[in-house]
C-alpha cells in the first residue's frame, strides 16, 4: 500500500528522468523502516491505508487497483481537503521523494554524465 500511494504522489514521469513505477523500492523500505522514527512510519502507513485502502471504496466504490491515474489524483485531492489529511498528505510526499530519490539510477539522470 506504501508504494501505492507514494507512486501516487510522484509526478508523472519525463523523458530524461526514470519512471517512478520502474524503480525497484525493495532495498528502501528496509532502510525506511530501520531508520525512520516511529511517529514518521505510522503516519505513512496511516496515509497509504487511509488514502489506498479506504477512500477508493468510499468515493468511488471499489478498489484503488481499479481506479484511472485522474481518480487517483481526485481521490488525493478530495482527501486533501479534510481536516488533517493534508498534514498526512504532505509527509507521506517526502517519503515519496525519499524513495525516489534514494534510486541510483535517479542519482544519475539527475548528475548527468561523469566528468
Amino acid at each position: 500500500m506504501r508504494d501505492a500511494l507514494l507512486l501516487a504522489l510522484l509526478p508523472r514521469p519525463t523523458p530524461d528522468l526514470p519512471d517512478p513505477a520502474a524503480l525497484d523500492a525493495a532495498a528502501f523500505w528496509p532502510r525506511f523502516d530501520a531508520a525512520a522514527p516511529l511517529a514518521l512510519r505510522v503516519a505513512v502507513t496511516l496515509a497509504a491505508g487511509l488514502v489506498v485502502g479506504v477512500a477508493p471504496w468510499l468515493l468511488h466504490g471499489r478498489a484503488w487497483g481499479r481506479l484511472t491515474p485522474d481518480e487517483h489524483d481526485g481521490v488525493l485531492q478530495r482527501l486533501a481537503a479534510w481536516p488533517g489529511v493534508a498534514d498526512l498528505l504532505d509527509v507521506a510526499k517526502l517519503v515519496a521523494c525519499f524513495r525516489y530519490f534514494d534510486d541510483d539510477g535517479v542519482q544519475a539522470a539527475l548528475r548527468g554524465p561523469s566528468r
